[in-house]
């Protein structure tokens, strides 16, 4: 294909050698990783602490089993990135960019941002719609939404990767070609949409159970 049609600059200049002096381990790439690591580590040990005293009403009211689903899928897309981004030395392993970016960061991405949906909903069934929160019209739902992302990334796994992921050597990272780049972030931000429709439902809920600041503040962190 003519290069000059081809709108995805970075696989252009792969291919073509274009000089580029990028250090792939420069100051800012360790701050990222270690800076990363410190705060997910003092992360982990809040959520320590949160299941010790798990007993505590405010905490329990909490939902920790969701908190630490939330705290893996952070965790995950973290690892995926700093993987897949040239953080760390390229050697076989981190040149499996399927592995790292599809399976760690979009599928770890999608699980947050789904974790955040099911905690809000379950205010929304309860406090809102006056329902209760069990039953299959709860989780059927969840079980259709996970069950999509699974598809979404063996598909994504099947399909050829100068399409989707794919390692370039001349950068020595993974790359999100940019078709699917689009893709993957208009997806996440339908799923923070649908958690900014769900939060503003629930605004005005018992004080106790009241997590629309936080719930706000978190939907934008992730768009």
């Amino acid at each position: 294909m003519n290069t000059v049609y081809r709108r995805d600059v970075e696989m252009d200049r792969n291919d073509q050698r274009v000089p580029y002096t990028r250090d792939p381990l420069d100051l800012s790439d360790h701050i990222i990783v270690y800076g990363g690591l410190a705060l997910y580590g003092v992360t982990l040990l809040v959520l320590i602490y949160a299941w010790a005293n798990r007993k505590y009403p405010p905490l329990k009211a909490r939902n920790l089993t969701l908190i630490t689903i939330m705290y893996l899928s952070g965790l995950g897309w973290f690892s995926g990135s700093f993987m897949g981004n040239g953080l760390v030395i390229g050697d076989w392993l981190f040149r499996a960019c399927r592995g790292w970016m599809i399976w760690l960061r979009v599928l770890c991405a999608f699980a947050f941002s789904c974790t955040v949906v099911f905690r809000i909903y379950a205010l929304d069934r309860i406090f809102v719609q006056g329902k209760t929160y069990r039953g299959l019209s709860m989780y059927a739902p969840f079980g259709v939404l996970a069950a999509s992302l699974i598809i979404f990334c063996v598909v994504t796994q099947l399909v050829p990767d100068r399409l989707t992921v794919i390692y370039l050597d001349y950068y020595k990272t993974c790359h999100y070609v940019y078709a699917f780049r689009y893709t993957c972030i208009a997806l996440n931000w339908a799923m923070w949409s649908l958690c900014l429709v769900i939060a503003w439902r629930c605004r005005n809920i018992h004080t106790c159970f009241n997590e629309y600041r936080e719930s706000l503040v978190t939907i934008t962190l992730g768009l």
